[in-house]
């Protein structure tokens, strides 16, 4: 049984959808070790800038591509759309909506494709999207709520924290890298920072932190007498 399941994942039409599950795997795996932070993929992809621009650049899209959209934009804005993403976290979207694409796949190929035929996989990519995606999105819309409150609750924990100083725990903090520790009242908090300066902040140099990019998930930090 498994290793007919086995096979079935490793057929052609398939892979793609295999791959795309294991690589959340693989995601969820770092995240519970603490490899990487809950809200990473989100930073790294703008949820709130770029991808929204998409929607909203898709949506004006006329039919010939005049303004630099194709059809295939308008696919890919309209599952974003549809999968609510930017209201919650784009892992979990993508996760859900990997694992009902990987099954429905599966289990469609299983039953009515049996040869593997590519062109089969063809037909039935497009409704696997929908199918996935839309998935995705119901299981989500209860969750939504609960992700507005959580976001309003950082976004209040990432003020406070302007203004107050830190000492830089990286080799250096820099334009592109950089980590510092920031006394609490309770254990010192580790975080992810950067400079709006050239000049690069050495290991154990103080610092003060004087903003928030929401769009990067990083605290800007600066000497202490660094002038902007």
């Amino acid at each position: 049984m498994f290793d007919e399941l086995l096979t079935n994942c490793m057929l052609l039409v398939n892979l793609p959808y295999t791959i795309l599950l294991v690589l959340a795997l693989v995601y969820w795996t770092t995240v519970i070790l603490g490899v990487l932070d809950f809200n990473s993929a989100d930073a790294d992809l703008h949820v709130d800038g770029d991808v929204h621009g998409a929607l909203e650049g898709g949506a004006h899209a006329d039919g010939d591509g005049a303004d630099g959209h194709t059809g295939g934009d308008d696919i890919v804005s309209g599952l974003l759309k549809l999968a609510g993403i930017g209201e919650v976290p784009i892992m979990i979207v993508i996760s859900i909506a990997s694992l009902v694409m990987w099954a429905s796949s599966v289990m469609t190929n299983y039953h009515f494709n049996s040869d593997g035929a590519l062109w089969v996989g063809a037909v039935i990519l497009v409704p696997n999207l929908i199918l996935g995606f839309g998935f995705a999105r119901l299981i989500t819309l209860p969750l939504r709520p609960l992700f507005r409150v959580v976001e309003d609750d950082e976004g209040s924990q990432h003020e406070m924290l302007i203004g107050k100083p830190c000492v830089i725990r990286s080799e250096a903090a820099n334009l592109e890298y950089g980590q510092a520790e920031v006394r609490t009242e309770g254990a010192p908090n580790l975080v992810n920072v950067r400079t709006r300066q050239e000049t690069p902040l050495a290991r154990g140099e103080e610092a003060v932190i004087v903003d928030y990019d929401a769009a990067k998930n990083v605290y800007v930090v600066a000497s202490i007498d660094w002038e902007a």
